[in-house]
């Protein structure tokens, strides 16, 4: 992941810079994170918030510095401006979550990507966060591997998926069904479960694991 910090000229989709989670312990944040959730459910996953008690390096480093990353990306300004008046007025896409979008689906550095589903605005973030990317938004009979897969639809589980190397769900909890089928898929490597979006990374030469994050 390439970690230059971003400005208006720089030519690509890139990471901002800084390490560590020093930010993900200021109180102002947690408490701002607590607004997206219901009370009960944010207090039961107080405890994992910014990797805390994470032990393996790889899965520690993606919740800090990309789950948790708050640095300001160049194309952020820009793509905020595409929200109409009344879905920033009442909040009905929060940007909290299209910014998850742009930050995991630039991580990934993909060339072939997937859009199953979702809505123009969750396009238009992921997009911009890879331009040069080949985007599909069917899968076709014998597909190949593709780097990223966005799955924003209901499916009944996860046969029939081309194997990725990173793949989100957006609306975790009315694609329980295909969450877990993820979970135990052979491929599936790391899970990262954010209430509201899972990420799944596949193919790594990692010990599996299964982690909840509380976003």
């Amino acid at each position: 992941m390439n970690e230059s910090l971003h400005n208006e000229s720089t030519a690509n989709v890139t990471s901002p810079g800084g390490r560590g989670n020093d930010k993900c312990q200021r109180v102002a944040g947690a408490i701002s994170r607590a607004l997206f959730l219901p009370p009960w459910i944010w207090l039961k996953r107080f405890r994992k918030r910014c990797g805390y008690g994470v032990h393996s390096p790889y899965a520690f480093d993606f919740i800090t510095q990309v789950i948790y990353e708050r640095g300001q990306y160049y194309a952020y300004k820009e793509l905020d401006e595409l929200h109409p008046w009344y879905v920033r007025r009442f909040n009905l896409r929060p940007r909290k979550l299209l910014r998850l979008l742009f930050r995991v689906v630039n991580f990934s550095e993909a060339s072939h990507a997937v859009f199953l589903g979702g809505d123009a605005l969750a396009l238009a973030y992921l997009r911009a966060a890879v331009p040069k990317a080949e985007w599909m938004t069917e899968i076709k009979e014998g597909q190949d591997d593709v780097d990223f897969l966005y799955i924003g639809t209901r499916l009944p589980d996860a046969s029939g998926l081309p194997k990725a190397k990173v793949i989100v769900v957006e609306g975790l909890r009315q694609n329980a069904s295909l969450w877990k089928s993820l979970l135990i898929h052979p491929h599936t490597t790391l899970s990262f479960d954010l209430y509201d979006v899972g990420i799944v990374m596949q193919g790594l030469k990692l010990n599996k694991k299964d982690y909840v994050v509380n976003f």
